[in-house]
């Protein structure tokens, strides 16, 4: 049996509620419960920055205009650092339509790489360049073939 719901209206009975009216899923419910506690840890020792969750809290005129939400975060949310992707047409055949194009994108390699060479080297050297003994299995392998 849940306790804690002294208060009609306290934070815990809020979302237990939000969980029974399908807003909230259950297992969302517990992990954000987890985040709360370890927030309030953090915040007993000095260690949580408030001005975060308080960004968080004012999304969407605080939560005045719920459709705004999502507009606001992205807006509080650093700029990738990776190229825009490269949009053009394929040129497809079906049975029924004929020929016809479509619109598709894709990351072009040489745009892709250097970025993630400039703007995120640590990125670069666990993921692409982990060390030079991996250029040279690479290269031993290319004498084989």
């Amino acid at each position: 049996m849940l306790t804690g719901f002294d208060k009609q209206f306290s934070r815990t009975y809020k979302m237990v509620l939000a969980v029974l009216w399908g807003i909230l899923s259950a297992q969302l419910c517990q992990k954000l419960a987890t985040f709360v506690l370890a927030d309030l840890q953090a915040h007993k020792e000095g260690l949580l920055e408030l001005d975060a969750l308080e960004g968080l809290a004012n999304l969407g005129t605080s939560g005045l205009h719920p459709n705004h939400c999502w507009r606001d975060l992205l807006k509080k949310l650093p700029q990738p650092g990776l190229p825009k992707p490269f949009k053009f047409e394929v040129p497809l055949k079906n049975k029924v339509l004929g020929f016809f194009k479509r619109q598709t994108c894709m990351m072009l390699p040489h745009e892709f790489l250097a970025a993630l060479y400039h703007r995120y080297p640590e990125v670069w050297r666990s993921s692409i360049c982990p060390g030079v003994s991996v250029y040279r299995y690479f290269y031993k392998l290319l004498c084989f073939i």
